[in-house]
């Protein structure tokens, strides 16, 4: 048996999927992102814009070096060391500072409205 979580009160229901009881009565599953949003939540604001933001620029440095690797056909991996590696790897990071604060923004106004709502 299986925590559903109503507008006020908890009650147990014998189903095997976990399900949100609205205003109405209806009962509509609890979203995956909801549960992963929680566990995201506690790692903190700073912690999660630094690191996914490191993420991407170290992504777009390694996929650049590897494109330019593949198009060039020279399977050099000086490539990765190079100063257009590190230019992708500073503008991947200023891109994923947008990217990782907008995130963060957008995912704690739907959380904050599924709790208070």
């Amino acid at each position: 048996m299986l925590n559903y979580i109503s507008t006020g009160s908890i009650r147990r229901i014998p189903d095997q999927t976990s399900v949100v009881v609205d205003r109405k009565g209806t009962h509509n599953p609890i979203c995956k992102m909801r549960k992963t949003w929680i566990k995201i939540r506690k790692i903190g604001k700073r912690n999660f814009i630094i690191s996914l933001s490191l993420l991407l620029g170290l992504l777009m440095a390694g996929f650049s070096a590897i494109v330019h690797m593949v198009i060039d056909n020279h399977y050099d991996f000086s490539l990765f060391y190079s100063g257009g590696s590190l230019g992708m790897f500073v503008g991947g990071t200023l891109g994923g500072l947008l990217f990782s604060y907008s995130q963060w923004e957008i995912n704690e106004n739907k959380f904050k409205k599924q709790n208070d709502g």
